[in-house]
Formats: structure tokens, sequence, C-alpha cells
């Protein structure tokens, strides 16, 4: 309260962080300028084929892990802060039906966790133990987790994967930048519509998924009912999906055109309303 109090602006970080903001704090005024990246920073596939990004990816979860995975294994990604509201295991709940999805292509399925750990948050580590369990258990060489989540395994992960997953609870995500790293890289969404997501139609470049009390179920079935199919039969739309994937974070979400909407709609008029 003494922040908002004391500012002569307040903005959010995506219209849905807008709109959630606006119920917690009534008869406050909130703009809004929607996260952009570093498109330079971020930006391996100007340098990389998706080929050669994934064969990184694929030897450092080799190297990390001893899991073997072919060139043509679909990979799917997971790769942000532990937290309660981002659900980070809820797509490992019907393990059965995970277990035939992996037979159904023939092998070719695996799911890429990755996170910061800091010991002193419980739910940290009851997320890692399920992670673990099924990693050594049920989900043996299906499930693979890269410990100690940093800019160096976030770079391979959001342009090695073939599909990034994003499964917060909608509302609770301000914006979402790591997907907006993955898409750039052709890397294609597969996530409740939530932060940035809201925002744009993601039909021409990855899945929304419902977010209500069936949420396992509808990750699932949309991942073998249009995920798997796609991508192992339908290279063609699969890489059109990739190339507008990446258009989208071009034109729309980059970290200049952040900035020319705060100097122009946050800075510039917070300073000419000045009291000298």
């Amino acid at each position: 309260l003494f922040a908002l109090n004391m500012s002569s602006r307040v903005n959010s970080v995506s219209k849905k962080h807008m709109d959630e903001a606006l119920k917690v704090w009534r008869g406050y005024n909130v703009a809004n300028v929607t996260n952009g990246i570093d498109i330079d920073r971020w930006d391996l596939f100007k340098y990389y084929s998706h080929k050669e990004l994934k064969r990184k990816l694929i030897e450092y979860i080799k190297k990390s892990s001893n899991i073997s995975i072919d060139d043509d294994t679909l990979i799917i990604g997971w790769a942000r802060r532990f937290a309660d509201y981002k659900r980070p295991t809820v797509i490992l709940k019907d393990v059965a039906r995970i277990k035939e999805l992996y037979n159904k292509t023939n092998g070719k399925l695996v799911i890429v966790f990755s996170s910061a750990l800091n010991e002193t948050y419980t739910n940290t580590n009851s997320f890692l133990k399920e992670i673990y369990e099924l990693m050594d258990g049920e989900l043996k060489n299906i499930v693979t987790f890269l410990p100690n989540y940093d800019m160096n395994i976030s770079k391979y992960m959001i342009s090695g994967c073939d599909v990034w997953l994003n499964t917060p609870i909608v509302g609770r995500e301000a914006c979402g930048t790591s997907g907006m790293k993955a898409c750039l890289n052709g890397v294609l969404p597969f996530t409740t519509k939530d932060g940035w997501i809201d925002e744009i139609d993601i039909s021409s470049m990855g899945w929304i998924v419902e977010d209500d009390d069936s949420i396992t179920k509808n990750l699932l079935d949309i991942l073998e009912n249009n995920i798997i199919p796609e991508f192992f039969e339908h290279k063609e739309r699969w890489g059109e999906r990739m190339k507008s994937s990446r258009k989208m974070i071009l034109d729309k979400f980059s970290a200049e055109r952040m900035l020319r909407e705060y100097i122009q709609d946050i800075y510039i008029p917070s300073y000419n309303n000045r009291h000298d």
C-alpha cells in the first residue's frame, strides 16, 4: 500500500496481470506494459538449426542423467522455479497413461524438468521427491531432471526442446517470459491461458490447455490426440508452427518494444506530471 500510494503511476507486466491486480487493489489505476525478452541474448535459432540445438540438449541430458535420447524423440520441457501455482508435476499425475503414450511412440517421448532448488522450501522438496521417485521407478527413461537450473541450462532447454510445458493456475502467473524465449527458438507452447499467453491466439503455434479440475486429463488428451500425431506424422505442419511461434515473439514480445512502451506510456507521462 505504501508503494501504491507513493507512486505516480502503477503498471502490470501483462494484461492478465492487470486484470488480476485490479481485483486485488481496488480503487487504483493500473496501466499495462507486457514484458518482453532480449532477442539478441536468447535467439539461438539464428545461429543453429533446431536439430543442432536439440542435439546439444540431448548431449547435456545424457551427461547429466545418463538417459540416451534419439534425435527423433519428442522432448517436452518444463524449466523454471518450483512453486505451487506453477504445478510442475501436474502432467505426471496419471502415470499409467504416460506409460501408454510412451509405448505408443515406441519409446520416443521424454519429459525433462529443471529448476534451481532452495532446500528451505518444503514444496520444492516435495516436487523434486515426486520427480525422482518416478525417474527411478515407473517412469524411468521417460522423465528426467536437470539440477541447478541456471542461464546455461536455460539456453539448452529453451532452444533444444520440442514443446514448452507451462501449467500455472490461470490468474497466478504475472507474465511468463521463459515461454517467450522458447517460442523465439521454435519450441512450441503447451500451456494454460495465463500471463502473456492470454493476449494472443496461439492456435497456429501451439496448444492451450483448459484449466479445470481435469487438467491432467486435458494435458494428456492434447498430447495424445494432437501433439504426438503432428510431431511424428506431419513434420511440415510442425515446421509451420515453429515459424509462427518465432514470428510472434519477434513481432510483439521484444524487450525493445517493452522499453518503448515504458518510455511512452509510463516514464514520460510521469515526468510531465511531476510536481516541482
